[in-house]
């Protein structure tokens, strides 16, 4: 057998039996828990409705999980690479033209699932937990707009990629690599406030004593804002958000409505410290810094797999191109993926936990921090007891009870 069939196929089988083993042990977790044990930090009803919408999502991911990788496998071993290979061949004599078609095809294919998926998650399991508050017009409008983005920020980068590689060859992936780590860099300033003003409404504080509250904190953890938006996002869902955009002098608060309504000046403060925290002890750079040399090092492996035929044949196209390479590369390195991805959720469980902890003391309030986090879980219904298994492979935070008992630790 192909020794990359059988490395791939062994990758799918682990990641899809650990999905399945993680969730099923988070839904046990939550079926055999005593509300004894959480109950200082809800109520029972509180505590009953999270679980019920942690089964109702778990239930959820788990046909997601199934249904993608079946449809993978049967459009893999039913040759179905192999056929778009060959029409986007007879389109034209153009590698580059061929090969963004042939990406942007398996892109919304790919996207196809995702979008069924939202929609199942915002109108069945969002709606009966009364998160989803989108009309059907507003849920298609944001879909648009978000494959509109993503293929608008993709397809410039895989041509000039394709073009670079047909002209140069594969041993100029480190100029790929340069493109694509400003490409990034450029998104992530760009992206954000693009969405923000696509996605919703927003007005600038009208609340006069939180403003000054704010900004009087940023001023003390020598964090300068340009502005504090209120943005519409109860027009969406009824879950409550913020977090910052922009650099340098452009930076600027953005608050979900819902977190208004719902939370107390000291304890808005508390969630702006948390977000403040993983600009002040740079997250963000750490991010795009590991963000970059993982992107290095997976355009140096390309340069070296692409050369081996097998790989090709193991997705049985027999004819060589470097679009095709980078698909069957990119569906190769789920057999790395297994490995990286557990340690990349630590590494963000352990900046969320830097950022709670910057928080409680820069803003002096540990109470307020902890009320925050409680009122986060109980609004937001997020699973009270999750299985350590899950937490170690898929979350990228702690549970709200070790993140309280983190903050409870610190001295005041």
């Amino acid at each position: 057998m192909n020794p990359y069939s059988l490395a791939i196929l062994i990758a799918l089988f682990i990641r899809f039996i650990l999905f399945m083993t993680a969730t099923f042990l988070n839904i046990i977790n939550i079926i055999q828990s005593k509300y004894e044990d959480i109950k200082q930090n809800y109520s029972y009803a509180e505590y009953s409705k999270a679980c019920l919408y942690t089964q109702a999502k778990s239930k959820a991911a788990l046909i997601r999980n199934f249904l993608s990788t079946a449809l993978l496998m049967l459009f893999w071993l039913l040759s179905g690479f192999s056929y778009l290979d060959k029409f986007v061949r007879n389109i034209s004599n153009s590698d580059v033209l061929n090969g963004t078609l042939f990406i942007a095809i398996l892109m919304a294919m790919v996207l196809s699932v995702r979008t069924v998926y939202s929609g199942y998650l915002t109108f069945v399991t969002e709606q009966k937990f009364g998160f989803n508050s989108a009309t059907l017009k507003v849920w298609i409008h944001d879909q648009i707009k978000s494959i509109a983005i993503y293929y608008a920020i993709a397809l410039p980068i895989i041509v000039f990629v394709l073009t670079l590689f047909s002209i140069y060859g594969a041993n100029t992936w480190w100029i790929a690599w340069i493109l694509i780590s400003i490409a990034s860099i450029i998104v992530e300033m760009i992206v954000p406030k693009l969405s923000l003003r696509l996605f919703y409404e927003t007005k600038s504080i009208t609340n006069p004593q939180l403003k000054a509250k704010i900004l009087a904190y940023c001023e003390t953890i020598n964090y300068p804002v340009n502005d504090i938006y209120i943005v519409n996002g109860s027009k969406r869902t009824t879950k409550v958000n913020a977090y910052f955009i922009g650099f340098g002098k452009t930076k600027a608060i953005v608050l979900f409505d819902t977190i208004l309504d719902n939370f107390t000046d000291d304890e808005i403060l508390a969630i702006i410290g948390h977000e403040a925290g993983h600009f002040k002890l740079k997250h963000n750079i750490y991010n795009s810094i590991f963000g970059i040399a993982f992107a290095g090092s997976v355009l140096f492996l390309f340069h070296i797999f692409i050369a081996d035929f097998r790989l090709f044949s193991a997705f049985f196209v027999y004819k060589f191109s470097y679009y095709a390479g980078i698909t069957f590369f990119t569906i190769l390195y789920s057999v790395a993926d297994i490995i990286v991805s557990p340690i990349m959720k630590y590494y963000l469980r352990k900046i969320e936990e830097q950022a709670d902890i910057f928080s409680a003391q820069t803003t002096e309030n540990k109470a307020a921090m902890i009320s925050a986090l409680k009122k986060l879980s109980i609004k937001n219904l997020i699973n009270p007891l999750p299985h350590p298994v899950y937490v170690m492979l898929y979350r990228s935070s702690y549970s709200i009870e070790q993140r309280i008992a983190t903050i409870e630790k610190l001295k005041s």
